[in-house]
C-alpha cells in the first residue's frame, strides 16, 4: 500500500542501503526495509544508537537474506589500517560517540565476568546508548572523504569505529516469518522507548506513513484479530492528528504482537488486559515467569504489563532482579517503572 508521504521518506541507514544493493532482491519496497530494520519506530529527530544496530538493523538485514557482521576497529585508526579491512564489495563504516556507561551489575561475580569478557574483546564494542556520529559506504576501490567531515580526522578522534560487512545469508527463510518477528521487535520498542517514537511533529509524518504501509503489508487480506489490529493501527498512523490517536495506534501494534506469539490463552488474556484491570494471581505468576524466561520481545511485553502492578511484592522482586538485565529494552521498562515509583513516593 503506497501512502501519500512515503515517497518523501529517506532511510535512516543510507550507507547500509547503498552497500546492500547488490545483495537485495529487486524492487524491495522501502516500507518493508524500514519495517524490518526498525526505522519505523524512530522519530525524525531521534539519534541513531548502537542498540538500533543490534536490535533493529542486523535482524532486519537477516530478514532480507543478508548476513551482517560487525568488526570493531582499534582507535585511533589510520587510512592505511582502514584500507586493510576493505575489499572489492562495499562495507559500511560506523562512527559512534561515547555513550553513558552501563549500570553496574547486580552481583560481584557478574562484574568479574564482565571484566574478563572486556579483556577478550579488543577493541570493545560501544555501549548500547552510544550515538551514531556518521556512517559511510566504502570499498577498497573507492575510499572518499565524508560529505561533512574529513575522514582522516574522523578516524583519529571517533571513540568507537565499527565496520559492517555484508554477504548473502546461507538461509533466508520465509519473509512472512521475518515480518512477524519485526512486528514483535516494533512492539517491544514501543513499550521500551516511548520517547523515541514518531508522533505529531510534521517531520514525523513520512515515518508514520511508511509504518502504516508496513503494517498494511503485514495484515494483507487476512481478517483475524491480529490483522484487524494492524489495519486499525495503520489507519491511525496515516490519518491521526492527535497524540491520543497515535498512542492508540501504538497500543494496537502491541496488541497485534501479543496475538502473534504461540502462548496459552491465559497468558494472552493477561498481556491484553487493560491497565486499569488487575491481573489474577495465576496471570501474574505466568507473566513473572515469562519476564524472566521468555523470548526477548515477549519478556519485554510481559514486564511492561507487570509494571502496572508494581505495588505487588512479587512484581517488586521481579523488577529488582531485572534492572540489570542484558536486554536494553527490559532494562528501560524496569528503569522507568522504578523512577515512577520513586517519584510517587516522594510526592
Amino acid at each position: 500500500m503506497q501512502m501519500p508521504a512515503e515517497s518523501t521518506y529517506v532511510t535512516r541507514w543510507p550507507a547500509v542501503w547503498q552497500a546492500a544493493q547488490h545483495l537485495l532482491s529487486p524492487h524491495v519496497p522501502l516500507a518493508i526495509w524500514a519495517g524490518l530494520t526498525g526505522e519505523i519506530a524512530l522519530k525524525a529527530d531521534a539519534d541513531l544508537l548502537f542498540e538500533d544496530v543490534t536490535l533493529g538493523l542486523l535482524p532486519g538485514l537477516a530478514g532480507l537474506g543478508i548476513e551482517g557482521r560487525l568488526t570493531a576497529l582499534t582507535t585511533p585508526c589510520t587510512m592505511a589500517k582502514l584500507r586493510r579491512h576493505l575489499g572489492q564489495h562495499p562495507k559500511v563504516l560506523f562512527g559512534f560517540g561515547s555513550g553513558p556507561e552501563p549500570d553496574p551489575p547486580l552481583y560481584p561475580e557478574e562484574a568479574q565476568e564482565s571484566s574478563e569478557t572486556a579483556q577478550k574483546l579488543s577493541p570493545p564494542l560501544p555501549p548500547v546508548a552510544s550515538p551514531l556520529l556518521y556512517q559511510h559506504c566504502l570499498s577498497r576501490l573507492d575510499v572518499v572523504p565524508f560529505p561533512t567531515i574529513k575522514l582522516e580526522a574522523a578516524l583519529r578522534t571517533t571513540p568507537f569505529l565499527l565496520l559492517l560487512s555484508l554477504r548473502r545469508a546461507a538461509r533466508k527463510g520465509r519473509l512472512s516469518r521475518h515480518l512477524q518477528e519485526a512486528l514483535r521487535r516494533y512492539a517491544a520498542f514501543i513499550v521500551a522507548f516511548p520517547s523515541r517514537l514518531p508522533y505529531i511533529a510534521p517531520l514525523d509524518l513520512p515515518i508514520r506513513h511508511v509504518a502504516a504501509a508496513f503494517l498494511q503489508e503485514l495484515a494483507g487480506q487476512k481478517r483475524h484479530r491480529m490483522a484487524n489490529r494492524l489495519r486499525w493501527a495503520a489507519q491511525l498512523l496515516s490519518e491521526g492528528r492527535t497524540e491520543t490517536e497515535i498512542s492508540t495506534a501504538y497500543s494496537f501494534v502491541v496488541e497485534a504482537a501479543c496475538l502473534s506469539f504461540q502462548i496459552s490463552h491465559e497468558v494472552e488474556r493477561a498481556l491484553l488486559l487493560p491497565a486499569q484491570r488487575p491481573l489474577s494471581q495465576v496471570q501474574r505468576h505466568e507473566l513473572i515467569y515469562l519476564s524472566r524466561a521468555g523470548a526477548p520481545e515477549l519478556r519485554t511485553l510481559a514486564i511492561a504489563r507487570l509494571v502496572k502492578e508494581a505495588e505487588q511484592p512479587s512484581v517488586q522482586a521481579t523488577l529488582r532482579a531485572l534492572q540489570f538485565d542484558p536486554d536494553p529494552r527490559v532494562r528501560s521498562v524496569v528503569k522507568r517503572a522504578m523512577l515512577s515509583e520513586e517519584t510517587g513516593a516522594l510526592s
